[in-house]
């Protein structure tokens, strides 16, 4: 049997786009999809002319061409010829012709050059694409630092390929002519240093870029630029925010910076930026947390408890006062359905309140440019907690500081936020040690108690504070990842000042086989 040069370039064609992962296709190949399996079906018949196939001429408009197909499609249509294989196989002709007439370029190369025509096309169409979706798999590998082998083991030359994409601007040093290659074009730092230099770069891009970079890969040595950063930046939002000093106040957190402390303190002051003053309290949680040897200073105790008080002042008159909705005047009415209607107006707020509850939608039934809305309650509750935590190890000091904490955190129980009511219980837990504030936590745990992204922070929260009755609780919250629970139940283990021979330990780890 002899195979004619365009049955093994069809065959070629079959192998390469079918062989390891699936490339997309063009339309001209779709269109030899299916001229090649309705020439199979017809076993060898020659092709037939396409504007006969669909009773037009080489004259006919794309209207015209359009209802032709229309016409023979019903003509020929399987439904309305059962059983017909001829039918069948007429009906795949004429979608074939369709395809390839209604294409201007494809249907001007039959015009000239037949079925010829159309195999060139087709054959110049689909290496442009192959060599497209190799360049693509090259560019892709090199940005990966793919090896040597890893090109040779997808059969891709990078050296040949290369020479498809477009050379970079040249520009000449002092020196003389330097290559592309020592002049970096993107953001990406090469080095520490150069993400701590691109700090004070020119490109609003790259100083962002330099930040998170930094905060990526918790590179301590940059906490003294990011600090420069977070105290001197002028770059302002339009609403006149400092956004890149909100980054470098994330930054620090992560990192864990101690001696960034002070400026934190400062930045949580801002009375201009309020997401500024959120990122400085998240930030100084998180360095208490990482830092559980460090015993806060009175000016640090001082500043979070003086912002707290400040922020609770500001906000008690709203958080008193009863909105009534609109049409509503129960001025008229006696003391006995007034209380009645405020009581059902409550419980109605509460009820879509809850209804609404999620980690990051903070419109909980209170304004959003009520006082309430506006401070950083959470991450302060939480930061107060690590410092209560540790100035009960020292008597002295904390009789002096007990009163003030308990009277500043308490009312924050009840405020209509879950996650600030519940930093609210975990920072009186770790400042009183009471337990009805760690079954508060536990309670909210249960099945549909709270969203299940409020319930991820809890879990993680709870392995924070390290008390072993808090694992049974992670185990059965049944709206929590078991990694999230794995995670937290690790960290009780850790923090419980138990040898893990304990035999206090062992339900812990009869809970971690079975999530795992």
């Amino acid at each position: 049997m002899f195979l004619s040069l365009a049955d093994i370039r069809r065959c070629s064609l079959r192998d390469r786009r079918w062989s390891g992962r699936r490339r997309a296709q063009p339309r001209s190949v779709c269109w030899q999809c299916a001229q090649r399996n309705a020439s199979t079906r017809r076993q060898g018949v020659a092709r037939e002319d396409l504007y006969r196939v669909l009773g037009a001429t080489r004259d006919s408009s794309p209207a015209e061409i359009r209802r032709a197909f229309l016409e023979q499609s019903q003509r020929w249509h399987p439904d309305r010829n059962p059983g017909d294989e001829r039918a069948s196989e007429r009906f795949e002709a004429v979608k074939t012709a369709y395809q390839v007439l209604r294409d201007a370029t494809l249907r001007a190369a039959y015009d000239e050059a037949g079925f010829a025509g159309l195999d060139a096309v087709i054959s110049v169409e689909s290496r442009h694409e192959r060599m497209k979706d190799a360049l693509k798999e090259v560019q892709q590998l090199e940005r990966d630092n793919a090896s040597t082998e890893e090109l040779a083991f997808w059969g891709l030359d990078g050296s040949n390929l290369a020479l498809l994409e477009g050379a970079e601007p040249v520009v000449p040093s002092d020196g003389g002519a330097s290559s592309a290659v020592d002049q970096p074009t993107d953001a990406r730092p090469r080095s520490v240093a150069e993400a701590i230099a691109n700090l004070n770069h020119p490109d609003e891009g790259y100083r962002y870029y330099a930040v998170w970079w930094l905060s990526r890969f918790r590179v301590r040595e940059a906490a003294d630029a990011l600090v420069a950063v977070l105290r001197h930046s002028t770059d302002r939002t339009a609403l006149g925010g400092y956004p890149l000093r909100r980054r470098a106040a994330l930054a620090l957190g992560n990192l864990g910076a101690l001696e960034a402390l002070t400026f934190l303190q400062e930045a949580l002051g801002n009375d201009e930026d309020w997401h500024l003053r959120h990122r400085a309290a998240e930030a100084i949680a998180k360095i208490l947390m990482q830092q559980p040897s460090y015993m806060p200073n009175s000016q640090l105790t001082e500043a979070l408890l003086s912002r707290l008080e400040t922020f609770q002042s500001e906000a008690h008159n709203e958080t008193e006062s009863v909105t009534l909705p609109p049409g509503f005047d129960l001025s008229t009415l006696d003391e006995a359905k007034r209380a009645r209607l405020l009581e059902i107006f409550a419980k109605r707020r509460a009820d879509e309140a809850r209804a609404r509850r999620s980690t990051q939608t903070p419109t909980l039934g209170v304004d959003l440019q009520s006082a309430m809305m506006q401070e950083p309650y959470e991450w302060l509750l939480k930061a107060l907690g690590y410092v209560a935590g540790r100035m009960r190890s020292d008597p002295a000091v904390w009789a002096r500081y007990e009163d003030r904490f308990v009277s500043a955190m308490r009312p924050l129980t009840k405020h209509p936020v879950p996650l600030v009511q519940y930093a609210a219980h975990k920072a009186m837990y770790q400042a009183t040690g009471k337990v009805e504030h760690l079954h508060a936590l536990h309670g909210a745990l249960e099945f549909g108690a709270e969203h299940h992204f409020s319930q991820r922070v809890l879990v993680r929260d709870l392995g924070e504070l390290g008390q072993l009755e808090s694992a049974s609780a992670i185990a059965n919250c049944a709206m929590v990842e078991n990694s999230f629970k794995v995670f937290a139940i690790r960290q009780i283990i850790q923090r419980c000042n138990l040898e893990l021979t304990h035999s206090a330990l062992d339900p812990l780890f009869h809970l971690l086989d079975d999530l795992l």
